[in-house]
């Protein structure tokens, strides 16, 4: 994605230029696109009374409504018909009655879970109330109670359906709104901002899911990399000897040095890869099956734990196009 976004931003010779200025305020190898978004929001709250780094305020704030317009525009896609591993999930999550909510975190700033969702017919609370302009209700989060069908939907990073407006109310809305830029997180915020801004709020119910007795967290697709969301699942795992977090990589083990070492120092984080796990802090291959084969576990592959879940909800995997 980080490489898609520059390509865009590149077609323009001035936003060009700032970028590489931008850039090069870091010392470590080439930032991805949170990064730089984060970046560029330190720098523009500093750059009222002149330039930083030679970066102007005008010119970080237009290549910030930039960036995130182009992350709009590149993961705003519909969930292909058929068979999906969004449907696979939200199929699963429909099936059978359950005394606690699932609760669904995402650091993907894309709609296709929503669409799965609703597809499916699986009721689900984001944080956010209303139907003309629905706005976001820190208040609801922690203090109403839902039925324990209703999914809990949290986007730890944002979506490309949220905005704010100028009196810094944060609403969801159509994705084809262009009055305000796509909101995107995690953001450099002052304390007292942040506090009504989601972020925070959606990093809260992290820790408390994690802080809840014996819970249980299936980890796809997160590669380790956000360490403010690393802290927090270690911080709560290390707090709460009864929790649980199993974390399935794409790969091999080899792949996925900072799970591995994590996870053999934390005896509640489990880490599966292709061709071994670290379980209880000890590291192993997987052992050969029946006729002496190597064993493989690709449930790191979103699509084969799709399968999984499919089969787990009892529907089986829906037909693809190619089947009907």
């Amino acid at each position: 994605m980080t490489e898609q976004v520059r390509a865009t931003l590149e077609t323009d010779k001035e936003r060009k230029t700032t970028l590489k200025a931008l850039i090069d305020t870091f010392h470590e190898p080439v930032p991805n696109i949170e990064e730089l978004l984060s970046r560029i929001r330190a720098l523009a709250a500093v750059a009222d009374t002149g330039p930083v780094h030679g970066l102007k305020k005008e010119q970080l704030e237009d290549l910030e409504t930039a960036m995130s317009e182009a992350i709009s525009d590149l993961i705003n896609v519909t969930l292909p018909e058929g068979s999906t591993p969004h449907r696979s999930l939200a199929a699963w999550a429909s099936a059978g009655l359950r005394s606690e909510p699932l609760e669904l975190f995402t650091t993907n700033y894309d709609l296709l879970f929503e669409q799965a969702l609703e597809i499916v017919g699986v009721p689900y609370f984001d944080g956010f109330v209303g139907a003309n302009r629905p706005f976001f209700d820190a208040a609801a989060l922690d203090r109403d109670k839902l039925p324990p069908r209703w999914l809990r939907l949290w986007k730890l990073h944002g979506s490309i359906n949220w905005r704010r407006d100028k009196k810094g109310s944060v609403y969801r809305t159509f994705v084809t709104e262009t009055e305000s830029p796509t909101l995107i997180h995690p953001s450099h915020l002052k304390y007292d901002e942040s506090r009504k801004m989601p972020y925070l709020a959606m990093i809260d119910q992290f820790r408390g899911f994690l802080r809840k007795r014996r819970a249980t967290l299936v980890i796809c697709g997160f590669s380790f990399g956000d360490e403010h969301l690393e802290d927090v699942l270690l911080q709560e795992l290390e707090g709460n000897p009864t929790a649980a977090a199993f974390a399935l990589m794409y790969g091999n083990l080899e792949d996925h040095r900072r799970a591995v070492a994590l996870a053999e120092q934390r005896p509640n984080l489990s880490v599966y890869a292709r061709d071994g796990a670290v379980v209880g802090t000890q590291r192993g291959p997987w052992a050969p099956d029946a006729e002496g084969k190597t064993t493989e576990v690709d449930l790191g592959d979103f699509q084969a734990l799709g399968a999984l879940l499919a089969e787990m909800s009892g529907r089986g995997p829906e037909p693809s196009d190619d089947d009907t």
